[in-house]
């Protein structure tokens, strides 16, 4: 693995302030629609016009889950790899002083061909706000080049997590997730959106069953 302490980020303050408007705002102005919910995720989605998928956002609860074990389980490739069934292959390729790529190889299903997927992944805490937050974006890499293992080279336009204490209860979590990924291919964009909205039960549900059936259990 290549390490590197140099001074490029691949991300701005316009990438954050982003995802930090996109987490505050849910109207219809703002080109929000509200999807479904539940007691433990909330789940909106909204069409940009000058984007080819939409953007999906997810208010997520993980009662009984401290923050800093969220973070680690989100950071931690090797603990990623434990809970997130849908990317059979993960790969650090390098790491940075502020950010890592990263290769993903995600599993369709039977039929269609599987997507693979370089970002650019940052992580960033911000003691005043008391949050953790990470921004995803399309990368490249030589390790890497788009359709050399067979697959389909998607694209991450940009994605962030917002990991808080849940204010009711210090002990619990809060996470906002925003999701806007273009798999590419000829698979129509309506079948995308509605897998992508998905993702946000997907990931709560995952991330918290493998805390309390696997990770809290062998502390």
């Amino acid at each position: 693995m290549a390490t590197a302490d140099d001074d490029y980020n691949p991300f701005s303050e316009d990438d954050l302030q982003k995802i930090l408007h996109e987490e505050k705002e849910s109207s219809r102005e703002e080109g929000w629609k509200f999807l479904r919910k539940n007691d433990l995720c909330e789940v909106w989605c909204k069409n940009e016009e000058d984007k080819p998928v939409h953007l999906i956002k997810g208010f997520l609860s993980f009662p009984g889950i401290p923050p800093d074990k969220i973070v680690e389980l989100l950071y931690d490739l090797e603990r990623r790899k434990e809970w997130d069934t849908a990317f059979p292959i993960i790969d650090l390729v390098e790491t940075h002083k502020h950010y890592r790529v990263v290769y993903w190889l995600a599993k369709m299903p039977i039929g269609v061909t599987d997507r693979d997927i370089v970002q650019h992944i940052g992580m960033r805490r911000d003691e005043a706000a008391n949050m953790t937050y990470f921004l995803y974006k399309n990368a490249t890499h030589e390790k890497y080049p788009a359709g050399d293992t067979g697959t389909i080279r998607g694209e991450t336009i940009l994605s962030g997590v917002i990991v808080r204490p849940d204010p009711s209860d210090p002990g619990s979590t809060k996470m906002s997730l925003l999701l806007q990924n273009d798999m590419k291919g000829w698979i129509p964009h309506m079948i995308v959106n509605a897998f992508a909205s998905r993702a946000p039960e997907t990931w709560r549900d995952s991330l918290e069953k493998y805390y309390h059936e696997q990770y809290a259990g062998k502390k």
